[in-house]
């Protein structure tokens, strides 16, 4: 219930204001100093109202401000893995190349269109490559010597 008093002595005041207040255990009590021409305090004017009212004003604020924080932490996830997705599609983009230019040297395939790209981008994946596909070469003549002298050897 809310009410207007004439004049109730000083709870609390805040800084730089004479305005004033005090919670009583049924009720809130705000007021503020009334004061004549000459600047002299001549008595208050007090507002008070219900505990009852501000427990459910302050009930149903806090529903709402944690709504308002669910459908922004919502919000921002959303924007942030859309976001994540925008920054990171070219570097992705890059790398599914480079897998592909990867399987061309692992598969011996020197003239692959993958492994093109890459020669063109990377220059750096051009002389691993070359060099992998170079040792590849190695290993399998080594093998087929190998081999080789391994049959002279069982005849």
């Amino acid at each position: 219930r809310t009410g207007v008093t004439a004049v109730l002595p000083r709870g609390r005041t805040s800084r730089g204001r004479d305005v004033w207040y005090d919670l009583e255990r049924d009720a809130g009590v705000v007021g503020a100093p009334l004061r004549n021409n000459l600047d002299q305090d001549v008595g208050s004017l007090a507002l008070r109202y219900s505990r009852d009212f501000l427990d459910r004003s302050v009930t149903a604020q806090s529903s709402r401000l944690l709504v308002i924080a669910a459908v922004a932490a919502v919000g921002m996830t959303v924007i942030s893995i859309l976001g994540t997705i925008l920054l990171l599609r070219r570097s992705n983009r890059e790398l599914t190349h480079l897998n592909a230019a990867m399987s061309d040297v692992t598969e011996r395939s020197p003239d692959g269109r993958a492994l093109d790209w890459a020669r063109g981008q990377h220059p750096e994946f051009a002389a691993f490559s070359g060099a992998a596909l170079a040792a590849y070469e190695s290993i399998d003549a080594a093998t087929a010597d190998i081999r080789r002298l391994d049959e002279e050897g069982a005849e």
